[in-house]
């Protein structure tokens, strides 16, 4: 076999291997992030859930719910060292029913401090609060 060709196999076989990382390391960051709003949502709403179940949330207390429920998801992220930026996350009332938008990137390469390749994430959820 010649040595260009043990070669080129050598760079496939790389590429293939990274993009194998890249795609676990990034579903795994999607989860972790899923599981964190998933549980930020839950202890935030054991009070206000009860509240929107019997018919009497209002708009304020729907508000209230919301900003109680991005400022857990923000302070679980610090705790996991998630880089959420806080202008990316945002958490808002529709109806009965609360809206949960982030984006966030995971970091694959970095060179001298400065992102060189990131994989972006988006997640976008909607809780119903009557359930």
């Amino acid at each position: 076999m010649r040595v260009r060709t043990l070669l080129d196999r050598l760079v496939w076989v790389g590429a293939i291997v990274f993009i194998g990382y890249a795609a676990v390391v990034g579903g795994l960051s999607y989860f972790e992030t899923r599981q964190l709003v998933d549980q930020a949502v839950f202890e935030a709403g054991r009070r206000p859930r009860a509240a929107a179940a019997g018919g009497q949330a209002s708009v304020s207390t729907l508000q209230e719910f919301a900003a109680d429920t991005r400022e857990a998801i923000l302070m679980s992220a610090r705790r996991t060292n998630l880089p959420l930026d806080p202008s990316r996350v945002t958490v808002k009332p529709e109806g009965q029913r609360i809206r949960v938008s982030l984006h966030w990137s995971y970091v694959l390469i970095q060179i001298a401090d400065e992102t060189a390749l990131a994989i972006p994430l988006w997640l976008d959820r909607t809780f119903d609060l009557n359930s």
